[in-house]
């Protein structure tokens, strides 16, 4: 018989074979063992330890951001308190009386702000 274009091969076209390559890794590893314990321990204790790490660096943190507002009010409390103290030095004998007054208010203010 004269060969046609009927015959069927003996393999499936490149499109119907699985790609063998894209399993390679599981099946080695399923069929030698390599793991000692299922995947999903190793995956939870490193996620429980990369939780841990992330509790401590945000801890750290909250407590770089306390220190930080501590220090910035502090500092906020000693400009307050030099302007205060160069308001009260002021000499406002030789002021004119529009200038004189401005300064005597912001006096009154410093004196009637609570401690």
């Amino acid at each position: 018989m004269p060969p046609t274009d009927d015959i069927h091969p003996s393999t499936p076209p490149e499109h119907e074979v699985p790609n063998v390559e894209d399993h390679e890794d599981t099946y080695e590893r399923g069929v030698l063992g390599s793991d000692a314990c299922p995947e999903g321990n190793k995956a939870a204790k490193r996620k429980r330890a990369e939780d841990q790490v992330l509790e401590k660096v945000l801890k750290t943190q909250e407590e770089l951001v306390r220190i930080s507002k501590e220090r910035m009010n502090s500092v906020k409390a000693a400009m307050q308190a030099a302007s205060d103290e160069h308001i009260m030095a002021m000499d406002l004998s030789g002021m004119d009386e529009e200038t004189k007054s401005y300064w005597q208010k912001k006096r009154r203010a410093i004196l009637d702000r609570p401690e």
